[in-house]
Order: structure tokens, then sequence, then C-alpha cells
């Protein structure tokens, strides 16, 4: 009986898919590798997350400030009421 146990445990550890196979979830792919759900095949993983950086925004203004009272935002209330 133990040694049925042993075999099972084994052949549980063992289903775990390598790099390249196919995957549905993570669980069915060895560490680290993850599933990708695009192509179902298990991938390395670059261990971050995510898969590209945010990009520094520039130091100074882009753009002039608009000169004040200029623009529909002006706030001059030049509809007509009904």
């Amino acid at each position: 009986m133990k040694r049925l146990i042993v075999i099972a445990i084994a052949v549980i550890a063992a289903c775990k898919q390598g790099k390249g196979e196919r995957c549905q979830v993570m669980d069915d792919c060895q560490a680290p590798l993850v599933c990708n759900t695009a192509t179902n095949t298990c991938q390395d993983t670059s261990g971050t997350g995510i898969d590209a950086t945010v990009p520094d925004a520039p130091k100074g203004l882009d753009a002039a400030i608009d000169a004040a009272g200029s623009g529909s935002g002006s706030g001059s209330g030049s509809g007509s009421a009904l």
C-alpha cells in the first residue's frame, strides 16, 4: 500500500509541464515557468510581473500656458437661458 502511495505522489508531481509544453493554467507549468494563455504554452518569465516599464515624463512644461480669459472655458456666461 505504501508503495502505491509513493508512486501516486511521484506521478502527480511529474504532471507539471516543461518549457514549450501545452498548458491551460499557471499550475500546469513547472516553477519558474508561467502559462502564456495566448499560446497555451509554458514559457520563461522575467520575474518582474510586468513586461514593459513606464517612461519618465519630461522635466519641464511641453506647452505654453494659455492667456487668462481666452478660450471657451472663461466663465463669461454668454449662453441664453430657457
